[in-house]
């Protein structure tokens, strides 16, 4: 029998519709190494996605710790400071001129006066009195008055410092002060503790008798040998050379440090105070 192959029909059925793949026609090594590269590029991005975020979140992590250490050392170098200024008052208040002169204050109370009475019938006079007054002129020229001048000369971060009694009334001033009886005074208070003696610095704020930017330092005064307190040393400390070390401080090309008050309140390095942004404080924080 023949076999015949006959041409195939106009209207037969297509084996194959629609476009192929550009890939459909090439070699399979062709296609073996299109693939590859294709899931290399893949992998390549997303391990350069991952460590992108790895690295920047390392970067972010040491830019925190870095600031939070310069901040910690500025901090350190502002109490060490602090702390060299209540030594140098501590040490004054050793003088047995200011010791004597204090028990000698404490003693001229007449026994069974109203000593609270007083004294604020003293400090009634003192606010009224020109400068002349003799009451001014005995607390700023006594003994005393001559030591703390010579203490605020040699230290002139000091602008005013003054002397009390176990009272709160003044002793002696190396300058006049607003008033005359100070046991009202929160910092009086904290360094007096309940006759116990306690070391006081306070926060930044503008003294109206010394018309500076300063923080009031406050420390107890001991008798003879003992730790008896008898009276109350205090120091109007100015902000200026804290304030100048801090500003000298770089991070970087824009960083800078700033001491702050309170938690939304910092200084400038002209002695203003400035609201910080909550957002930014908190991101900051953060």
């Amino acid at each position: 029998m023949d076999v015949v192959n006959s041409p195939p029909r106009a209207d037969a059925p297509a084996l194959a519709s629609g476009r192929s793949s550009p890939l459909a026609n090439l070699p399979i090594r062709a296609k073996l190494i299109a693939t590859f590269l294709l899931i290399t590029a893949i992998s390549a991005g997303v391990i350069t996605y991952f460590s992108a975020r790895t690295v920047s979140d390392q970067l972010t992590a040491e830019v925190g710790a870095s600031l939070k250490n310069t901040a910690t050392q500025s901090g350190l170098a502002v109490g060490d400071f602090l702390n060299r200024q209540v030594g140098q008052l501590a040490a004054f208040g050793l003088s047995k001129i200011v010791q004597d002169e204090v028990e000698k204050a404490n003693a001229a109370y007449p026994a069974g006066a109203d000593v609270q009475a007083t004294i604020e019938g003293i400090d009634k006079q003192w606010i009224e009195a020109q400068n002349g007054d003799p009451l001014i002129r005995d607390r700023l020229t006594s003994p005393v008055a001559g030591e703390l001048q010579e203490y605020r000369s040699s230290f002139p971060d000091n602008v005013e410092v003054f002397v009390t009694d176990k009272y709160g009334a003044l002793v002696a001033a190396s300058n006049r002060t607003s008033d005359y009886y100070q046991a009202d005074e929160d910092w009086w208070k904290r360094a007096w503790n309940n006759g116990q003696g306690g070391t006081y610095i306070g926060q930044p704020t503008f003294d109206e008798s010394a018309r500076v930017l300063s923080l009031t330092i406050a420390i107890p005064l001991y008798g003879h040998g003992s730790q008896e307190v008898i009276g109350i040393l205090r120091s109007t400390f100015r902000l200026d050379q804290i304030i100048k070390q801090l500003d000298s401080v770089r991070i970087g090309a824009t960083g800078q440090a700033r001491l702050f008050l309170t938690e939304a309140q910092y200084l400038t390095p002209d002695q203003k105070t400035v609201e910080f942004d909550p957002q930014q404080l908190s991101l900051i924080l953060a």
